[in-house]
């Protein structure tokens, strides 16, 4: 698409209707919104032209938390979902004319780290109830697009419930108490699996997963192959952190100090011992004379 015939997508698209809803809203309201769309492009993340995509692209990483304003995140995501659910659409109908062996299309996985950010359980704002309801869509419709979803999340109790329900497939890593696995097990309805499957969660290592649902009915450990890629986060230093408990030994009693003795005496002493004995003096008698 050339330059020209993209903005005159734009100005088609996007520019026009807002410029013709403007009578029907109020000034205040006309305001806002733009101000927001230029504050969007001032913040650099409002493309000018659309990104080229190759056959050979088969990866997006969107960086959300290297976004402070959590409106922007929202806004993001919210028009990536979009994108792809138009585009899983448009490819279905235009699947649906052809013969089947010329359809070429393939599944596209939506990823989503730290799930219960951003399909939460509860979701008080309307941005957040917004998000939510998109998330709900792709799950429950969005198979025959092929576009699928995949959570990962510390804390399933906090995702929302309907979303979970779509979920066919779970993998269990490492769970680090009978309390955590009890939460699990009822939060992603695993009553049915024996318990003493679930209870290997407890002592998995790094790299191992238990797989359950229509992949491994009856439940299936996986063994990861180590990463060859460049881990993208970082922890704390091992050195940096506290050092571990050491017990404390009683120290040996030692004997208690001898009192010395008042300087006077003890001057005195000395001074017995270092001084000489005097002789006694001679007295000398004259002898009588003859």
């Amino acid at each position: 698409m050339t330059p020209g015939r993209l903005r005159d997508t734009l100005v088609s698209r996007v520019v026009e209707p807002a410029l013709a809803a403007l009578p029907y809203v109020s000034e205040a309201t006309g305001r806002f919104y733009f101000g927001k769309a230029r504050e969007y492009r001032t913040a650099g993340i409002l493309a000018t032209s659309k990104p080229e995509v190759t056959a050979s692209q088969r990866l997006d990483v969107i960086d959300l938390p290297s976004l402070s304003d959590r409106d922007i995140r929202s806004l993001i995501v919210n028009a990536l979902l979009a994108e792809e659910w138009s585009r899983a659409r448009a490819a279905w109908m235009q699947a649906l004319e052809a013969p089947t062996g010329e359809d070429t299309r393939v599944p596209t996985f939506i990823v989503l780290e730290e799930a219960h950010n951003l399909v939460p359980a509860e979701a008080p704002s309307q941005r957040e109830h917004t998000l939510r309801e998109q998330f709900r869509t792709i799950a429950a419709e969005g198979r025959k697009y092929g576009l699928f979803l995949i959570l990962v999340t510390q804390r399933p109790d906090k995702i929302d419930p309907l979303v979970v329900s779509e979920c066919e497939n779970k993998a269990l890593l490492r769970l680090d108490s009978e309390a955590v696995l009890d939460v699990t097990r009822r939060v992603l309805g695993l009553e049915a699996i024996a318990p003493r499957t679930l209870d290997r969660c407890l002592d998995f290592g790094i790299g191992r997963a238990l797989l359950i649902g229509r992949w491994a009915p009856e439940g299936q450990v996986l063994y990861a192959a180590a990463r060859r890629t460049v881990e993208g986060g970082r922890n704390l230093r091992p050195e940096h952190w506290a050092t571990p408990h050491q017990p404390i030994r009683a120290a040996p009693k030692r004997a208690a100090p001898k009192r010395a003795a008042p300087k006077r005496a003890a001057l005195k002493v000395a001074a017995l011992k270092v001084a000489p004995k005097r002789a006694a003096p001679r007295t000398s008698t004259p002898k009588p004379s003859r």
